[in-house]
């Protein structure tokens, strides 16, 4: 059997929807939107949060999936413009994504010519004044020295050896903490001061 069903909240919001195990979909709904990972639907998830478990009510049973779809669709379609209707998606077959959506070619045109402003860049800049950054950030990278049992070279950095060697940053630092190689035999670790003044007058 399939059935469309209707969720009532507290302050008189709904929801419409369809599946063909009513109980399981509410326990379903109930742990999404109490856990907050229902992003598909914010809207229902935050009247869940805030009024509680709705009443579910069986609004329709039917013989075919198609008949189901029709009839949930014939629901949506009558709330269409109600406030208190919680159904996002206005298409009862597909849940509401945004793959394969195409902007009206207005849309399209607005998002090419927009600009960030002059005004918009100082708003950002004084808002991030005075955040603390990233640890790490505006520090100067250390230079540093791989090796294996053949050969050995010099960076100026993590990230610089990490593009030449085709190694990842937090790899290289794991190395560089346990002091082990990886399976590909190289070692790394930071050169001290004195390596550098040496290298500097290579």
């Amino acid at each position: 059997m399939f059935y469309v069903y209707l969720l009532t909240f507290a302050n008189g919001t709904y929801y419409y929807g369809s599946s063909v195990n009513p109980s399981r979909r509410y326990k379903e709904h109930k742990s999404l939107n109490e856990k907050k990972t229902n992003k598909k639907n914010r809207l229902l998830c935050n009247v869940w949060n805030k009024y509680g478990d709705p009443k579910m009510e069986i609004v329709g049973i039917y013989q075919t999936s198609e008949d189901m779809i029709d009839a949930e669709q014939f629901y949506i379609n009558v709330s269409i413009g109600d406030r208190d209707n919680l159904n996002i998606n206005k298409k009862a077959d597909r849940p509401p994504s945004k793959f394969g959506y195409k902007h009206s070619a207005e849309t399209i045109e607005k998002m090419k010519s927009k600009t960030i402003t002059e005004e918009h860049k100082s708003k950002v800049s004084a808002f991030m004044k005075g955040r603390p950054k990233p640890e790490g950030a505006g520090v100067p990278q250390k230079p540093v020295l791989v090796w294996n049992e053949t050969e050995q070279k010099t960076f100026s950095g993590i990230r610089e050896a990490g593009r030449q060697m085709l190694m990842s940053c937090s790899g290289m630092k794991y190395r560089i903490k346990t002091e082990t190689c990886g399976r590909d035999g190289w070692f790394v670790r930071y050169l001290n001061n004195d390596e550098i003044t040496l290298n500097n007058e290579e």
